[in-house]
């Protein structure tokens, strides 16, 4: 008795095609998906005094923003500006802080904020991210902002 094992190149084909336009489009809404969550979790750990380090976490998706805007005065404003420049799909984004005193805040140099973190919100990014299945159709839209 033989095993017989009939293929269809063509079904097959477009099952990967299939595929690949699934995970393209997951992968271009988890994008902004995941800008935006960042960059509310390290706007509400960043230790505010003046709020120019606030105002300085801007989002883009062209590349590295190290402007402040000034009428950014709090972590939802953050994350409301991330959510109007990144919008819901977008092949690349960038959270992204040009202040001076960035990189001391994050290493300790205020008693408002430990040092480190910007790598903590960075850990609760990616923990909002675990239960993103990039093979089921609209799972990025799982993800909470």
């Amino acid at each position: 008795m033989g095993i017989k094992v009939k293929t269809n190149a063509a079904r097959a084909a477009k099952n990967l095609r299939d595929l690949n336009y699934i995970i393209t489009e997951n992968a271009e809404r988890v994008i902004p998906a995941a800008a935006i969550n960042f960059a509310g979790n390290v706007a509400e750990d960043t230790p505010i005094d003046t709020g120019k380090a606030l105002s300085g976490w801007q989002a883009s998706k062209s590349g590295p923003v190290y402007e402040s805007n000034p009428t950014i005065t709090s972590p939802e404003g953050v994350k409301s500006a991330a959510k109007q420049k990144l919008g819901t799909s977008a092949k690349e984004a960038y959270v992204s802080n040009g202040v001076g005193y960035i990189g001391l805040l994050n290493h300790g140099s205020s008693q408002q904020a430990p040092a480190g973190f910007v790598r903590s919100a960075i850990t609760r990014t990616i923990s909002n991210l675990k239960g993103f299945r990039v093979l089921r159709k609209g799972s990025a839209a799982d993800i909470e902002n």
